[in-house]
């Protein structure tokens, strides 16, 4: 790889000082600094996670498995199921004396406060983790009453308002009509069913008589006439129940069509109650709110809830806790049983299930400082180039130009290193474009593609310098520029790194984001399983490299040799197969088959230096004909990665906040205990569950 030219640097560093100046109110900042090249940038660099710069291979070339124990499982708490506060352990559809959705903040607080002042013991094991947490950190002291008035004025508001309570009513009566229909149709099928039935059982009835006539050694034993009277009153009844057969059909028939007409209409009116809706829940989100401080658990559950619920346009089916759920996993010990929390004269049954959620919660909403490699995707419109590489960019040009994805027509560009910043981004047609444009962004962007006016070079940019402040952008080409460095910047070596320090030496594990998406999920990753593979060589008879021997990049016919960090000498490729927890749950109580876990198999190149220390790496293989069929050009060489990498170090606990993380600790760690275990009968489904008794007065 050649040097930047004197001309090149000199202007990238006159663009660096004007970076600061060009900066307009409409565009979001952002800033890269991946590089061109493959070597971990200022992002995704090994030292972010508390690891070297870098390792020599003699000391990475016998890694082949490593695990630690696999961590706990846990629902990721999704926000629209209303998070922790979601009373997950009613049954559905279940004969219990609390529902299980309330939909109101009133209903939520004022049936919890009910079964704890009664002690009802059915209603409060079947409370979220959320309400046996307030409650139990409430003991006997009580909800402030202006709050409580607050939160019943806005249930009135829900129940009254006229356009939501029409809509309602309106939604009830269609739901309500429906049910009716669906009795009628299981009735109507039912009967089908019997008249088919006995259809089937006369016809063959009839056959048995008639073949009684035609058997020589029985017609002489059976009255011909009563035989043939039994064969003709059968005849009459298949015909009579066929006929009701059809009108019965006509009648399913129409009631389904009406079924189809009313579900129709359901749609309908359950859009215009949802706008309705909305309308409460955005007065209900401050209510919400004022409950931060006396019940933060349930307070931000039905902030972020409502939040979305009423502002949100985008799917968020996704969003939940799986960053809390993620670390706790690693770092805290699994619960072993059930805890029978004890406090003013009163108790209420936390399950494994509960327990889980509130170290996920806490560790959610008041995570101790992490260390965190790379940076975050956010797209779900990936540009890739001829290569399968994510790439640094593409732009469409056009005036009325509105995406610029992989689909549209346009021209895949890199961008300088360092050079993507509040508001301008430096770009070249190849790497280390010797003359490259400026993109200015002139706002109306996402977080896929920013709107941008194109200079040609260096010096028509600085030339019209004062009309851009100006936002005067005459002089240029306009378009989309879509900017994907935040969605290719974890390096295969700082993830190789992670695996041998975390878990093959420090046995401790790390978290990834396991998609290169808009959407994060969370895993706690546990444990890793590497396969070395052969590099064809360049020589006439295509030689194959012996696995895990670093290859001389002058050996090789080198597809990414463009992209490789400055300095590489040698290339060493993988497979490795990435094994982390999967949410599942919550549960009265887990056995280890429902730890669950998964496994991602990631192919990518090492890159060394000539000392051959680890100094890059590219997601991906060289061909070779053993995984011809996994770098085909045709499917695609560069293969998918994590997002990023993170982690907290196991002596970090959960900082001080508005959760009491001291109480929380406290369940878990009774939840831990191995000596008078005792046996709850649990009042759903007749089962018992071990349990240990834990006052916290």
């Amino acid at each position: 790889m050649q040097a930047p030219q004197k001309n090149q640097r000199r202007q990238l560093g006159i663009l660096s000082g004007l970076l600061a100046v060009v900066a307009f109110s409409g565009c979001k900042p952002r800033s890269y600094n991946s590089g061109v090249y493959e070597a971990p940038g200022n992002a995704d660099r090994p030292e972010r996670l508390g690891l070297p710069a870098t390792m020599p291979w003699s000391e990475l070339k016998d890694l082949k498995a490593a695990e630690r124990s696999v961590p706990w499982t846990d629902t990721y708490w999704p926000l629209f199921q209303k998070g922790m506060a979601v009373r997950w352990a009613v049954p559905e559809g279940g004969a219990t004396a609390l529902p299980k959705n309330p939909e109101t903040p009133w209903r939520q607080v004022s049936q919890m406060l009910e079964a704890w002042n009664q002690g009802d013991k059915a209603r409060l094991n079947l409370l979220s983790p959320a309400e046996k947490y307030e409650l139990i950190k409430l003991g006997d002291a009580s909800v402030n009453a202006s709050l409580l008035a607050e939160l019943e004025a806005n249930e009135k508001q829900f129940l009254s308002a006229p356009g939501l309570k029409e809509s309602r009513d309106r939604l009830e009566a269609i739901a309500k009509q429906q049910q009716q229909m669906k009795l009628q149709i299981d009735q109507l099928s039912r009967e089908i069913n019997a008249l088919v039935s006995k259809v089937r059982d006369d016809n063959a009835s009839g056959l048995k008589l008639k073949g009684f006539l035609k058997d020589p050694a029985l017609r002489n034993r059976v009255n011909r006439e009563e035989v043939l009277q039994q064969i003709s009153v059968l005849q009459n009844a298949v015909v009579n129940n066929i006929a009701g057969i059809k009108a019965k059909q006509t009648a399913l028939d129409n009631l389904e069509t009406q079924a189809k007409d009313f579900n129709k209409k359901k749609s309908e009116a359950k859009e215009v109650y949802d706008k309705e809706l909305k309308t409460w829940q955005k007065s209900g989100l401050a209510v919400a709110g004022k409950m931060s401080d006396s019940l933060n658990m349930i307070s931000t559950s039905w902030e972020n809830y409502l939040n979305y619920s009423s502002s949100y346009d985008e799917p968020w089916e996704w969003m939940g806790h799986c960053h809390g759920w993620a670390v706790a996993a690693l770092n805290e010990a699994t619960p072993k049983h059930g805890v029978l929390v004890q406090r003013a004269g009163k108790e209420i049954f936390f399950t494994e299930g509960d327990i889980r959620g509130l170290l996920t919660k806490v560790y959610s909403d008041q995570s101790p400082p992490a260390k965190f490699a790379s940076l975050r995707c956010d797209s779900d419109k990936l540009v890739k180039d001829r290569l399968g590489r994510v790439a640094d960019g593409k732009l469409c040009l056009g005036e009325n130009k509105k995406s610029c994805t992989q689909t549209d027509k346009g021209e895949i560009v890199y961008i300088a290193t360092g050079q993507s910043q509040r508001g301008l981004s430096v770009i070249g047609s190849k790497v280390n474009d010797d003359n490259p444009r400026v993109a200015v962004w002139t706002g109306g962007g996402t977080e896929d593609s920013v709107q941008v006016a194109i200079y040609p070079d260096l010096d028509t940019f600085s030339k019209n310098l004062s009309k851009i402040r100006a936002r005067d952008y005459s002089g240029s080409q306009r378009g989309i520029l879509n900017i994907s460095l935040s969605c290719r910047d974890t390096n295969p070596m700082t993830l190789h790194m992670a695996l041998k320090g975390f878990i093959a030496d420090k046995k401790i594990g790390f978290v990834m984001d396991r998609t290169r998406t808009a959407q994060v999920w969370n895993q706690p990753v546990h444990k890793f399983e590497i396969a070395t593979l052969p590099i064809k060589k360049n020589d006439k008879d295509g030689t194959l490299s012996v696995p895990g021997e670093p290859v001389a990049v002058a050996e090789v016919d080198d597809l990414f040799r463009d992209f490789r960090a400055k300095g590489t000498a040698f290339l060493v490729q993988m497979k490795v197969k990435l094994h982390y927890g999967v949410e599942n749950g919550p549960r009265l109580t887990y056995r280890a088959p429902d730890e669950a876990t998964d496994v991602d198999t990631v192919v990518y190149t090492l890159e060394l230096d000539a000392k051959q220390n680890l100094i890059g790496g590219e997601w991906g293989l060289i061909p070779t004909t053993e995984n011809a069929k996994d770098s085909s050009l045709a499917a695609g060489r560069s293969g998918a990665g994590p997002d990023f990498l993170w982690l907290i170090d196991q002596k970090e606990k959960p900082i001080k906040g508005k959760l009491d993380h001291a109480l929380i600790d406290k369940i878990h760690r009774c939840s831990l205990e191995a000596n008078n275990i005792q046996k709850y009968p649990w009042s759903v489904g007749g089962v018992t569950l071990d349990y240990t008794i834990c006052k916290v007065d």
